[in-house]
């Protein structure tokens, strides 16, 4: 393992060992405050808001692959 993998295993380690699902409840915000804080999540967001009456993912997909994330890697899969 590398050793970023050893220091996230570490700490999930130390988080599971708290009572009462407190590890839990510190990943959900941790995760969400810095999801909320990342520039795709904020350029995310954004397509939502300049596009809010649109209903068609495949339009909002492109809207944000255009603006924020244009790279053969990132593609779109499932349905909604």
């Amino acid at each position: 393992m590398t050793r970023i993998s050893n220091w996230i295993n570490s700490n999930l380690k130390e988080l599971a060992q708290l009572k009462d699902k407190q590890g839990i409840d510190i990943l959900h915000k941790c995760g969400g405050a810095c999801c909320e804080s990342s520039d795709l999540y904020q350029g995310a967001c954004k397509v939502r808001n300049e596009n809010a009456s649109e209903t068609d993912m495949d339009v909002l997909f492109n809207a944000f692959k255009t603006d924020y994330y244009n790279s053969d890697n990132f593609t779109k899969e499932g349905t909604p």
